[in-house]
Parts: structure tokens; C-alpha cells; sequence
């Protein structure tokens, strides 16, 4: 918001004559010398607070894909902020959704730490018997600022069920195991206020028209079967690692053969 003081909320629905929607001092400053509208240093918004917004009070943005070229982001990161923004509380399920097992199954760190926690719990099952599972454990991965979909998630919670792993684990007579799980992030979308950004969302939802910024539970549940070998690694599955193909070095005398050459 602006650094003046408002005469009153910045709406355009109070009569005419009254002050509101403009400010009793001027702005610091003209952000747009060029811009007629920025001339006038008592508008909030360039005078238009239903098309643009101004946390800052110094520079308005026409929408928030403004905000979101100012900051590093990415879709889900862009998801979680726009369900706090207007999905009034609301909990966000997300139960085997392509786009975020895949993204869930794509952060290393992630897939790192419960590969080892699935290891531990495949050494708990017999030869030629079954085991289910149903556990709560706490997980962490990236920490940060900006709006990206891992850097809100950052550590489950475990007030809404932490990080929940549950189903079978079944092995063969050899030790081969196949681990038939499901996974589910249980987190609340909250904002830090010890973060710049987090500060920053916080200005962005109080100046953006229509906006109910209010926190909420998230849980996303993704389901996967991997393979676990008697030597164990993973041959299958969100752990398996493919080991790359070798690209086998020219023999000698040989010249390499290039696009085009005949």
C-alpha cells in the first residue's frame, strides 16, 4: 500500500465528495513521470484500483502476472499462493493428480529421503511374506523465498498428518521385494512473516481487489509400485535411476562422421 495515509478504503462505490479512494498526503514520489495519471500523487493506482494493484504504493502492478515476473516461480508454486489468495480456506486434496506426482516424484531431495525410509521398512518383511504399513513420520525439502510449489511445501506438519506412508510390501523366496505404497503431504499454507517475500505476498493480497487471503490444509497423495532387488537397488519404480548407456569412445584411425558427410 501506499506510504500516505488513505482518507478512507481506496473503493469507488462511497458518493462523490467524500475523499475516498484517494489520500489525504501526497506519494513520496511520481512513478511514471510519463503517465498523466501518475501525475496525480493523492490516486491510489493510477486511479483504477480494479485493474491494478499497489502493494508498495509506489509502483502498480496491471495483475498479479506482474508480481509473478518480479519473483522466481513456478506453476504450483503459482497454484498454492492463488488457493491462499481466493480459496477462502478452503483444503486443497490432490489424490493421484498427474501433474503432482509428477512433480512431487521429480524433487531429489524428496525422492532421496524416502527411498531410504522405504529401504528401512523393506527390512522389516520376511522372505515370501507380506507386510502392511501405515506410518507418520515428518519430511523436509527445500527452504526459501520465492514462489515455488517445494519452497511452501518445505516441511510437513504434523498437526494435519505429517508425511504418511502406507500399503504393502510383499517379498519373493529370493528377497526381492515389490513395494506397492501410497504418499501424502500434509502441510498448512501459511505465511512467514520472518521472510522478505512472504512480507511481500502478504502487501501483494491486502491491495488486490476481491482477495481473501486466509490460510489452509494441503494434502497431496500420489501412488506408486517400485521393486527393490536382493542387492538392494531399485529396478523399478519412483527410485529406479537408469544407468546411462555408455557412448563407447572412436577407434583409432577412425574419424568421426559428421551431418551431411558422405
Amino acid at each position: 500500500m501506499a506510504t500516505a495515509t488513505p482518507a478512507a478504503s481506496c473503493t469507488t462505490t462511497a458518493p462523490a465528495g467524500t475523499g475516498v479512494g484517494i489520500f489525504t498526503q501526497p506519494d513520496t514520489i511520481v512513478p511514471d513521470a510519463k503517465n498523466p495519471q501518475a501525475l496525480n500523487r493523492y490516486a491510489y493506482a493510477l486511479n483504477n484500483p480494479v485493474r491494478h494493484i499497489d502493494p508498495s504504493g509506489h509502483l502498480p502492478w496491471d495483475s498479479l502476472n506482474d508480481f509473478f515476473h518480479d519473483v522466481q516461480s513456478d506453476v504450483k508454486g503459482r497454484d498454492i499462493l492463488l488457493h491462499w489468495l481466493y480459496g477462502g480456506g478452503k483444503e486443497l486434496d490432490s489424490v493421484n493428480d498427474k501433474s503432482w506426482n509428477e512433480y512431487m516424484m521429480s524433487n531429489n531431495i524428496l525422492t532421496q529421503k524416502t527411498s531410504n525410509l522405504v529401504k528401512g521398512l523393506v527390512s522389516q518383511v520376511d522372505y515370501e511374506q507380506s507386510k502392511t504399513f501405515d506410518i507418520s513420520t515428518s519430511m523436509e525439502i527445500e527452504n526459501g523465498e520465492q514462489i515455488i510449489g517445494y519452497k511452501y511445501l518445505h516441511a510437513t506438519n504434523a498437526d494435519v498428518g505429517g508425511y504418511r506412508v502406507t500399503g504393502t510390501i510383499a517379498k519373493d523366496r529370493y528377497g526381492s521385494a515389490t513395494i506397492d505404497f501410497t504418499y501424502q503431504w500434509n502441510d498448512i499454507i501459511d505465511p512467514n512473516l520472518s521472510y522478505s517475500t512472504d512480507k511481500a505476498k502478504a502487501q501483494l493480497a491486502n491491495g488486490i481487489p476481491f482477495a481473501n487471503p486466509t490460510d489452509y490444509i494441503i494434502r497431496i497423495s500420489w501412488s506408486n509400485i517400485a521393486a527393490l532387488d536382493t542387492n538392494g537397488n531399485y529396478t523399478s519404480g519412483w527410485f529406479y535411476l537408469p544407468t546411462p548407456t555408455p557412448v563407447p569412445p572412436p577407434q583409432p584411425g577412425s574419424s568421426p562422421i559428421h551431418s551431411g558427410e558422405r
